[in-house]
């Protein structure tokens, strides 16, 4: 993902970058999930895999953050888009999960997104 990030468009916003990045790399994922809502599932029933769930998605918060840095986004803005962007993956993913993968992993990704957009800019 961070290579992703490195290698968009130089004229991509931050979250932009973040977010093509994430929609190519989790249609890679997708491809291997033929047992996505069953391993949900498990993880949901366990804390113990609910906090090593979380642990992974902290690694890719980091991931993201640091490419972002790398293209010469301020630190605390770079924080801050890395997580909008790895909770836009995490809703994602559930998105293509529940429509047990009709949906491609890239349209679950720009619903979220406009979502997103649509709360931030409407405040509510």
């Amino acid at each position: 993902m961070a290579e992703a990030i490195r290698d968009a468009d130089e004229s991509a916003s931050p979250l932009s970058a973040a977010l093509g990045a994430i929609a190519q790399v989790g249609t890679e994922l997708v491809a291997f999930a033929d047992r996505a809502a069953e391993r949900r599932a498990v993880i949901d029933s366990s804390v113990e895999l609910q906090e090593r769930e979380r642990t992974k998605l902290a690694t890719v918060t980091t991931a993201i953050r640091d490419a972002l840095k790398q293209r010469d986004v301020d630190p605390g803005k770079a924080e801050l888009v890395a997580q909008i962007a790895t909770v836009a993956f995490q809703n994602a993913f559930a998105q293509w999960i529940d429509t047990q993968g009709r949906n491609d992993f890239p349209s679950c990704l720009r619903a979220v997104a406009a979502a997103l957009r649509e709360t931030l800019e409407s405040g509510h």
